[in-house]
């Protein structure tokens, strides 16, 4: 069913306005409205310089915990750790992110360059460690240039025409086959270096050159320095892995805490500018179930007094318009909420539709799968789903780059259940098991026989097939 509402109004004296917004935090039950002014004299609340500065840095530490937090693949789901040793104002929680979010930073900086050259050298190092030797003598000679290059083998005799033209025999060509191309090298005096090169461009052929980070190394001293770089860089790499998996482990609750204190004052803030101000006075609109109603004025007035004025009045399904939906329903039917999530939600004063889709979505798709196996398979991959969810554990589906949250996966466990009995349900009045399997097993006395004449078995199938007519 959807949850009655109030809609209340709350007026008071300008100082305490933050102080009623913290109440309204703790009591967790208001939803707060952005309130036009519509009297002579009301305004929009505007934020004093102090405030518009605290935001800032509030809004920088919701950023930049989320960032970390999804950096470091901590599950936002699970509890954070206790405020006992928290810094009481803004710029000390911004403080101690950054020093988190610092050290993050400079080792994912690390590691991206670590991948690029890793690859780098993965693709250069086998192939100039064959050319190594040749052309290492080439750039030890006073006289000599030369020139590195992959060709097809079918373009091998072209590039010779293109430096018989240009060059007239003077040049040594090394060749070597690798896979369906050759490795070329050309030697030539350095007198003709621009020939060559002439000679290479005419040919289409492009010349091979070192990556521009060791090519003030020469062909010799770069080999050696990429062995060792791909030696150390996976080893730094793991390690760079297991830096952060311990910034996660050290720092991850903290961040979630941190996390959770910037948006309640970002929130705090962020609705201090939906209410709307006098000179001395400040009004604020809202919403609250009817049946929180009296514990949420109680507990105000004792806070507050007479610095405080509260009226309420039943919201009005017919006339109100934004009125927020709360469902409740009977805890069988309460997993289908977050089904019916996934959609928008019905209208205030309307028809709560989650207990038919609690009925009817399990008994469909075991209508529509109708086989024992696949429910059994359902309901294991409900059981491995719930047992996750218990366990504060996310599931990222990978690629999708989708991340189920532990408590969401306690209610999709719990709907997977209910369609798999269904499922199991009709597939034996289906008699389908793996489809036909049990028709024929065991054999001379299957599970399940079509109710036609010549076949026997245990179990006559319930419901007839179009096959059988």
């Amino acid at each position: 069913m959807i949850t009655p509402m109030d809609q209340f109004l709350l007026v008071g004296r300008k100082p305490v306005a933050n102080d009623v917004l913290v109440s309204l935090q703790s009591l967790g039950a208001v939803h707060v409205d952005r309130l036009e002014p519509t009297e002579e004299g009301l305004e929009p609340f505007v934020l004093s310089a102090e405030q518009r500065k605290r935001k800032a840095v509030w809004d920088h530490v919701v950023a930049r915990t989320e960032t970390l937090l999804a950096l470091l693949r901590v599950d936002t789901e699970g509890p954070g750790t206790g405020k006992g040793d928290l810094p009481a104002d803004a710029e000390g929680v911004a403080e101690r992110v950054d020093v988190v979010g610092d050290q993050v930073d400079a080792l994912l900086v690390e590691r991206v360059e670590g991948e690029e050259e890793l690859a780098l050298v993965g693709q250069y190092l086998p192939l100039f460690r064959d050319l190594a030797p040749t052309l290492a003598q080439i750039e030890a000679s006073r006289w000599l240039d030369g020139a590195a290059s992959i060709v097809p083998a079918n373009a091998l005799d072209k590039l010779r025409e293109a430096l018989d033209a240009e060059l007239s025999g003077r040049y040594t060509l090394s060749t070597k086959p690798r896979g369906k191309d050759v490795t070329v090298v050309v030697a030539v005096l350095k007198t003709d270096a621009a020939a060559l090169r002439a000679a290479l461009v005419k040919a289409g052929t492009g010349e091979l050159d070192l990556p521009e980070r060791y090519r003030s190394l020469g062909v010799a001293k770069a080999v050696h320095v990429m062995e060792e770089r791909a030696q150390v860089l996976p080893k730094r790499l793991a390690a760079i892995t297991d830096e952060l998996e311990k910034i996660a482990l050290q720092h991850g609750a903290r961040l979630k805490t941190l996390r959770q204190t910037a948006l309640n004052h970002q929130s705090r803030l962020e609705r201090l500018e939906g209410l709307a101000q006098g000179r001395y006075a400040f009004a604020l609109q809202g919403w609250v179930p009817s049946v929180d109603r009296q514990r949420v004025v109680d507990a105000l007035q004792r806070q507050f007094g007479d610095d405080l004025f509260v009226k309420h009045r039943p919201a009005d399904e017919h006339h109100d318009v934004g009125v927020p939906v709360r469902l409740e329903n009977a805890p069988w039917a309460r997993p289908f909420q977050g089904l019916l999530a996934v959609l928008a939600p019905p209208a205030y004063g309307s028809f709560d539709p989650t207990w038919t889709l609690a009925i009817f979505f399990p008994l469909f798709f075991g209508v529509i799968v109708g086989d024992m196996a696949f429910g059994m398979i359902f309901a294991l991959i409900a059981w491995m789903l719930r047992k996750r969810g218990f366990a504060g554990k996310s599931l990222s589906l990978g690629p999708l780059g989708i991340v189920v949250p532990a408590d969401s996966l306690k209610w999709i466990s719990t709907i997977i259940y209910y369609s798999a009995a269904w499922t199991i349900v009709w597939g034996f009045i289906y008699g389908e098991f793996f489809g036909t399997f049990l028709e024929y097993f065991p054999p001379g006395n299957p599970v399940f026989y079509p109710p036609k004449e010549g076949y026997d078995g245990m179990i006559q199938i319930l419901m007839f097939r179009v096959e059988i007519f």
